[in-house]
């Protein structure tokens, strides 16, 4: 299975039926968990595409399945030899990143958001988790 939605940079949400079912599904996660939250996890630096997504799985695992986890890919080298050129591709998917977080803010039912970001994914996370909390109490 691949991305189920991709966010292209400064590219406008549409509202083609591929973003609406994305939204749909998530909503329909959440309706079938015990708890209406939310957990975006960012992977780390030398993490492929499978092994961020089969962590995040794992994640959802030990929650007991009572949370929804929906992964935040962003490009990694995946190999311990580039992790510097990681660091940088991490530090540039954060304002991707902090437009995600809006829009599963403004497009899920989601009581609450919660991100788990692991080594550099802290990078994409950080800088701008205290933005969009400051702009969602707005």
């Amino acid at each position: 299975m691949g991305s189920m939605a991709l966010l292209q940079p400064g590219a406008e949400l549409s509202t083609s039926p591929d973003t609406t079912a994305f939204f749909a599904l998530i909503n329909e996660a959440i309706a079938a968990s015990a708890k209406s939250e939310l957990i975006v996890y960012v992977h780390g630096a030398n993490s492929s595409v499978p092994r961020a997504t089969a962590q995040a799985a794992q994640f959802r695992h030990f929650t007991g399945r009572s949370t929804v986890v929906l992964s935040f890919l962003w490009s990694s080298a995946c190999s311990i030899l580039s992790y510097f050129s990681d660091v940088r591709s991490a530090a540039a998917s954060a304002p991707e990143f902090a437009r995600l977080i809006e829009l599963l803010s403004a497009h899920t039912t989601a009581t609450q958001i919660d991100v788990l970001g692991y080594s550099a994914g802290a990078r994409v996370a950080q800088p701008r988790l205290g933005a969009a909390g400051r702009a969602a109490a707005r």
